[in-house]
């Protein structure tokens, strides 16, 4: 690149020195031209009246002549000097692009480090295993040797008789009794039997508001006419823990006053919870 622009340079000043003379050539031609036409007549050369106009006319000629050369010399210059190619601006005398400078930083070795002595952390002593989130808070383990705890003190107003029927006041009926009724007041705390899991907790128009719990092994209880019932179906409850209040009786048991409905089976089978309770 830089080759290229140093000879494009040498052109243009050749060139520029070229036009210079042919420029001084056409000058001192001009010049000559002019002192010729100007130079005094000396008094040999006054014309007499002898002398002929052929004479005249051979003398003129040669001069004439001349200066028809001259001036078609000079035209050809001026052409010449036309036609010449303009000279193209130099690249190099456009600025340089500033390069910014590289800060080059010697490479150091990194100085061995002395290793540190390792840290000895103090054994830990092991964490006591916890228990399963599902693990039961009681054991369920109700078998026919076990007894059950009285969920509420009072006397049997209606006992289980699955084999002959007993009389139903407010229906004015006999109907078998699937279960039995302790008395008791309204308000009185309810108590688990035994250890149990909540099974269920819903109401009927029958038996009211009911908790049907395992107690496990395949036996179950449920716990009727109640109300403040403060258990969900999955919790544990321990064996003697209120879960309930006594309601007041619904409409089929209205004549019989406040009391506990007290229901126990075994895989489904009706048991007689007077055979169980202590």
């Amino acid at each position: 690149m830089r080759n290229g622009l140093s000879k494009l340079a040498k052109d243009r000043v050749l060139i520029t020195a070229m036009c210079a003379c042919i420029l001084l050539i056409t000058a001192a031609a001009l010049i000559n031209l002019y002192n010729r036409n100007k130079e005094p007549k000396t008094p040999d050369g006054i014309f007499t009246e002898n002398q002929t106009k052929e004479e005249t006319a051979q003398e003129t000629e040669p001069q004439v002549a001349e200066g028809t050369a001259e001036e078609d010399e000079t035209k050809n210059l001026i052409v010449t000097i036309e036609t010449l190619p303009k000279p193209t601006p130099d690249l190099e005398t456009e600025e340089p692009v500033a390069e910014t400078p590289v800060d080059v930083q010697p490479v150091t070795e990194p100085v061995a480090e002395t290793p540190a002595p390792p840290v000895t952390e103090p054994t830990a002593e092991p964490e006591p295993t916890p228990e399963p989130v599902d693990a039961p808070a009681v054991e369920l383990n109700f078998t026919s040797e076990s007894n059950l705890l009285w969920p509420v003190n009072g006397e049997i107003i209606r006992e289980f008789s699955m084999d002959t029927t007993v009389w139903f006041s407010t229906l004015k009926q006999y109907k078998c009794s699937d279960g039995i009724q302790i008395q008791s007041e309204a308000g009185t705390a309810v108590v688990s039997a035994a250890n149990a899991q909540v099974l269920a907790v819903g109401s009927n128009e029958e038996l009211g508001s009911f908790v049907l719990m395992d107690l496990g092994n395949g036996y179950r209880a449920q716990y009727a006419q109640l109300t403040d019932i403060s258990v969900n179906p999955g919790d544990y409850v321990a064996a003697g823990t209120p879960f309930a209040c006594i309601a007041a009786p619904t409409y089929y048991y209205s004549v019989d006053g406040d009391h506990l409905y007290f229901q126990l089976t075994h895989e489904e089978e009706l048991l007689d919870p007077l055979d169980y309770l202590q």
